[in-house]
């Protein structure tokens, strides 16, 4: 069996884990679990490492001619989508929640957003110097933008983009309900401009994503009694739903096809959270989550940087699956330790605004 099929079925493996093991460990769902803190880490937990192994596999030699296996290229856009729908929720159900929570929302949301990023930017360039790489002047006057040299983190720039659009929306618009289909809007407009534009897909696709997490905050105990009493139905009607988006995707493909299949992915998910809304007893299914977005800049630092240069479509299969072992734990203590600095300093930024 060829090396990159077996590195490709053990992230298969790795991700199931963190998944199904999240669902087995799962207390009897209540209303107050759908949706909860611990479950959107979960969430979390899954999409991350759909992103990171979408961008992993490739270096192992994954391509699209190879099969359904192919598939585990789009990860990426699918982990990016439910991060818009969670990062969409938890603002929503914030604001719902919260009166005040506008109030100095602009500054919050910059500074948990700069201070990692710039840990790792400051990281980034440091290992590029240290392993000869070279850096040219764009890449450091598209820092501000959330740009990290010498890699690609298109996914920062479009959340950045979206707190902006709800910030403003937010304050002019002052019924959730007005907020939510405006939002809706805004996003529809820049997925039709970025397809007739003709910039990269992944740009847009998914952002409808993010109105729809605003959506089920703002109904979370409509959507939780219909999906927890019809759960059957509701669930044999998502994996239809999922089935007629995923087939076209896979026969034909095409940006439209790739946004019906999101969407089919997303509406499936939700399903599932209905049922398994517990909390895992275990913090691996979780932890992940919380380190989410360092893992995000972390792991491109280490892809860019290291493993593009081992050509692990050369490698043995043994030395495939150590490389990947090695690309998720150095992720994850590097990752954790941007993350304790980065809420210190995040924490003390804070202070001194109030």
């Amino acid at each position: 069996m060829p090396t990159t099929v077996i590195i490709t079925l053990f992230s298969l493996a790795i991700l199931a884990f963190i998944a199904i093991g999240g669902i087995a460990s799962s207390k009897v769902t209540t209303e107050s679990t759908f949706f909860s803190i611990e479950q959107t880490h979960w969430l979390r937990s899954i999409a991350i490492l759909m992103i990171m192994f979408s961008h992993f596999l490739p270096l192992a030699g994954l391509t699209y001619g190879d099969g359904i296996l192919s598939l585990c290229l789009d990860f990426g856009y699918l982990g990016v989508a439910v991060f818009f729908l969670l990062s969409g929720y938890s603002l929503m159900i914030s604001k719902v929640n919260k009166p005040d929570y506008l109030k100095g929302f602009i500054k919050k949301r910059l500074i948990r957003l700069y201070v990692p990023f710039l840990i790792v930017c400051l990281l980034d360039v440091i290992v590029m110097l240290i392993m000869g790489n070279q850096i040219v002047l764009k890449d450091l006057l598209f820092i501000p933008l959330m740009s990290l040299p010498g890699t690609l983190n298109w996914y920062l720039k479009v959340q950045l983009g979206l707190y902006i659009v709800f910030y403003i929306l937010a304050r002019l618009i002052k019924k959730n309900n007005a907020l939510i289909i405006s939002t809706f809007a805004v996003c529809i407009v820049y997925m039709i401009i970025g397809y007739f534009t003709g910039i990269t897909a992944h740009w847009y696709e998914g952002v409808f994503a993010f109105p729809l997490g605003m959506l089920i905050a703002q109904n979370k105990e409509c959507v939780f009694a219909f999906l927890s009493r019809r759960y059957i139905i509701s669930l044999i009607a998502s994996v239809i739903v999922f089935g007629c988006c995923f087939f076209p995707y896979y026969v034909f493909g095409g940006t439209l096809f790739e946004i019906l299949f999101i969407f089919g992915f997303l509406q499936f998910i939700v399903c599932l959270c209905a049922k398994f809304a517990g909390s895992p007893r275990s913090k691996i299914f979780t932890y992940l989550g919380v380190i989410s977005l360092e893992l995000y800049l972390v792991h491109t630092v280490i892809n860019s940087n290291f493993i593009s240069t081992i050509h692990l479509e050369k490698q043995s299969t043994l030395i495939g699956i150590v490389v990947l072992l090695c690309f998720l734990l150095g992720s994850i203590v590097v990752s954790v330790i941007v993350k304790k600095i980065s809420d210190k300093t995040s924490s003390f930024l804070l202070k001194q605004k109030r």
